[in-house]
């Protein structure tokens, strides 16, 4: 996400001692087997409903065809979907085609950036903070959002 073809990703994430997947130290795509949990994690997702009460629209539909597709491949379909891009965060249950998922947008970890304050409006902010996922034996035990409740707007009083 960060720099051409994510080399910034890459050097943070070798810097740090990360393990390579392919040969990459921040692959584009993941699919991950955590204690039997199957995740399915891109940074690139579904786009966000304009409305509050909307948000989660497409996020569930996203999730609709990625069980879909897996189904049609004769694939077994994660039990978690992760992705991130909008800076809006979303956790919402799916059920489709007789199969659980949890479907989750991650927030973004970082304050507007000089390109948000040229694509966005003021009001339009992020939300800041983390997404976690507990599980255990095959189960998804508990999830969440640890947010950041941070003003982005500067204001300036006179």
């Amino acid at each position: 996400h960060s720099g051409e073809s994510g080399k910034w990703d890459e050097h943070v994430a070798r810097e740090i001692g990360a393990n390579t997947i392919n040969g990459k130290f921040a692959p584009y795509y993941l699919k991950l087997n955590i204690s039997g949990v199957k995740f399915d994690i891109q940074h690139h997702g579904p786009s966000i409903g304009k409305y509050e009460w909307t948000r989660e629209n497409v996020a569930r539909q996203y999730a609709k065809a990625v069980v879909s597709g897996y189904m049609r491949r004769g694939e077994q379909p994660p039990s978690v979907i992760v992705r991130s891009h909008v800076h809006k965060a979303i956790i919402t249950m799916v059920r489709f085609m007789n199969h659980d998922v949890l479907m989750c947008v991650t927030p973004c970890f970082e304050w507007r950036t000089s390109f948000g304050y040229r694509v966005a409006t003021l009001d339009d902010i992020a939300d800041i903070g983390g997404l976690w996922i507990r599980v255990k034996d095959e189960k998804i035990l508990d999830y969440g959002l640890d947010m950041l409740e941070l003003s982005q707007n500067p204001t300036v009083s006179v």
